[in-house]
C-alpha cells in the first residue's frame, strides 16, 4: 500500500512538472520601429508635406449625417512616420499655416495642433 501511494505521488509529480514545462516560453518582444503623428484642430483643407514625401490631405474631423447635421468624427487618423527627425509644413488654401521640426522617438505617438 505505502509503495502504491508513494508511485502515485511521484507520478502526479512528474505528469505536473511536463505539463508546467510545456507551458513556458522564453524570448524577447521587439516592437517594430514606428512612430505616429496626430494631427487636431481645423483639418478641413489643409495639406501637410512631410519631409520630402508626396503631400498627404487632411481628413476633416467633421461629417454630416442623414439629417444634414455637422458631427464630430470619434475616432483620430494616425500617419505613421519612422522614428526620428521630421519636417512638417501644413498648407491650407495655398497659404502656409504651419511649419515645425519634430522629434519623434520609437512608438511614440506627436499631437500637432492645427490653427
Amino acid at each position: 500500500m505505502k509503495k502504491a501511494v508513494i508511485g502515485l505521488l511521484f507520478s502526479l509529480f512528474a505528469v505536473t512538472c511536463l505539463l508546467n514545462g510545456c507551458g513556458y516560453r522564453e524570448g524577447v518582444t521587439i516592437p517594430d520601429k514606428k512612430a505616429y503623428v496626430l494631427f487636431s484642430g481645423d483639418t478641413d483643407g489643409v495639406v501637410a508635406y512631410i519631409d520630402e514625401y508626396s503631400p498627404v490631405v487632411l481628413g476633416s474631423h467633421y461629417y454630416k449625417d442623414s439629417m444634414g447635421n455637422k458631427r464630430v468624427k470619434s475616432t483620430e487618423t494616425h500617419y505613421e512616420l519612422a522614428p526620428g527627425k521630421h519636417r512638417i509644413v501644413l498648407v491650407r488654401n495655398g497659404e502656409k499655416v504651419l511649419e515645425r521640426v519634430i522629434m519623434i522617438g520609437n512608438q511614440m505617438t506627436t499631437e500637432i495642433a492645427i490653427p
